[in-house]
C-alpha cells in the first residue's frame, strides 16, 4: 500500500509493525454501530495488537470507491483513512503521523 510506504519513510521500523489490510465492506457490527451512533459508513478501522497479532488498520474498498470521483482523489481517501487511523493507534496527533495531511473534511 502506497500510504503504508510513505509512513515508513517517515516512520522507519515503526509502520513494518501494522498489517495493512483491504476489504470489500466494513462487517455488519461496525454498519450497525455507525447506524446507531447516526455515523456514515467507515471508511476504515484498525485494532490494536494483541499477544498473538501484530496491529492492524483495514480500508473498506467499496465505501471509498463510492465517494471518490477519481483516481487521485481514491488515492488521497486511502492516505487520509491511513493516517488517521495510525493516529488513533499511537495516540498521536494526526499533524505528527503526517505533517503533509490535511484533509479538506475537518471531521474526518
Amino acid at each position: 500500500m502506497a500510504s503504508a510506504q510513505r509512513l515508513s519513510q517517515r516512520w522507519p521500523g515503526e509502520i513494518e509493525k501494522i498489517d495493512f489490510l483491504i476489504d470489500p465492506v466494513p462487517s455488519d457490527k461496525l454498519l450497525e454501530q455507525a447506524a446507531a451512533l447516526g455515523e456514515r459508513v467507515p471508511l476504515a478501522s484498525s485494532k490494536p495488537a494483541a499477544p498473538s497479532r501484530p496491529a492492524r488498520i483495514i480500508i473498506y474498498r467499496l465505501p471509498i470507491e463510492q465517494i471518490a470521483e477519481n483516481t487521485g482523489e481514491l488515492l488521497d481517501l486511502v492516505h487520509q483513512c491511513v493516517v488517521h487511523e495510525v493516529a488513533q493507534l499511537w495516540m498521536k496527533p494526526i499533524s505528527e503521523v503526517d505533517p503533509t495531511y490535511f484533509p479538506e473534511d475537518p471531521d474526518f
